[in-house]
């Protein structure tokens, strides 16, 4: 989908397409992060294993075994000496070599130059960038209003969103889930807090633990949605509008949420881009400001139209102010509210 990048390292030029500033944008931050962190480094080359040593033996700390996460006496010499220099540099090396493989991929999006585990398992996302969300800020119309509330309650969207007889993993708080066919899960959705943004496979299966469970990875589908939620308590809900307008001309965006506290949830359907394209889109979104948690592919998300409970703190609706029904899974076609109806209760 993404065509691979002519000029690598640099920002894209104002007359790129869509694409080019996505990609560009997304390696940029790959290829500046080693840098930074090499800086921070007393010798070079960064990744040079001697010079560590050296390091060390300067320090008066003894050099661990290896520098990988498998290795269990690097993880005793970590434990060891968290507190102390060196472990400092050993992250900034880990950092750069997980950097440097991931740059790749981006560069040279054909060839499978690392395993990621695209699906499931986190990828070293990039910090926000300033420069890049300030360039939004003020070149991005918005593409919805803020302040709108459209109306429209759980059960007349979540039809939009899962086809019939999916399973939909829902909970009316994050220690109860429930795993059911969308025509159940439609009887109660609107009085729900949070919900699976992608399809189940089982009402349950195992987890990590080897335990049966409604809610964990191995129960869950392909990805269909990923959602961006920008909680930055810096940026005003039209500013995280401003953002999202800019993610949705590389995804479709089918609805946005307002959380009922300070952020916005962007829902984009995914299901159509490679898994490649996924990490890529993604990638952007974290260089936003996006809450890279949310690429849990089984993580909660707050309900479209359902009920914030916060103990000691009034019940909100977490209210959906933009839906774009083409945008949709099955052509979900809403039906139209009078002006002077009022929002779902």
């Amino acid at each position: 989908m993404f065509e691979q990048l002519h000029v690598r390292g640099q920002m894209p030029a104002e007359t790129a397409t869509p694409r080019e500033w996505f990609c560009s944008a997304a390696l940029c931050a790959y290829l500046q992060l080693p840098r930074d962190l090499a800086a921070a480094l007393p010798w070079q080359p960064a990744g040079s294993l001697k010079q560590f040593e050296a390091a060390c033996e300067r320090l008066g700390v003894p050099a661990p075994p290896s520098t990988s996460n498998t290795d269990p006496g690097f993880l005793r010499w970590l434990e060891a000496h968290a507190d102390s220099q060196a472990a400092t540099w050993v992250r900034h090396m880990q950092r750069i070599r997980s950097a440097n493989r991931t740059a790749k991929v981006f560069a040279y999006s054909g060839q499978p130059v690392v395993r990621l585990n695209f699906g499931r398992q986190p990828v070293d996302w990039p910090e926000p960038s300033p420069a890049l969300i300030a360039e939004v800020l003020a070149e991005v119309p918005p593409a919805f209003e803020v302040h709108r509330d459209t109306g429209l309650s759980a059960s007349e969207v979540l039809p939009g969103l899962f086809r019939p007889g999916e399973l939909v993993c829902t909970g009316r708080n994050t220690e109860q889930a429930m795993v059911r066919p969308l025509e159940e899960t439609l009887a109660d959705a609107d009085r729900l807090q949070f919900i699976v943004v992608n399809p189940m496979r089982d009402r349950a299966a195992l987890n990590y633990r080897g335990r049966p469970s409604p809610r964990c990875q191995n129960n869950t589908g392909l990805r269909r949605h990923l959602v961006a939620e920008l909680d930055d308590l810096t940026l005003t809900k039209v500013h995280q509008a401003l953002l999202i307008s800019r993610l949705a001309t590389f995804a479709p965006l089918a609805l946005v949420v307002d959380s009922g506290g300070k952020s916005l949830h962007a829902w984009f359907r995914v299901s159509d881009l490679t898994v490649r394209d996924q990490v890529r889109f993604f990638c952007v979104a974290c260089l936003l400001g996006a809450d890279p948690t949310r690429w849990d592919i089984c993580g909660w998300l707050r309900m479209p139209g359902g009920l914030r409970v916060v103990e000691g703190v009034p019940t909100v609706r977490q209210r959906i102010i933009h839906l774009s029904p083409e945008a949709c899974l099955v052509g979900f076609v809403s039906p139209q509210r009078p002006a002077d109806r009022p929002p779902a209760r």
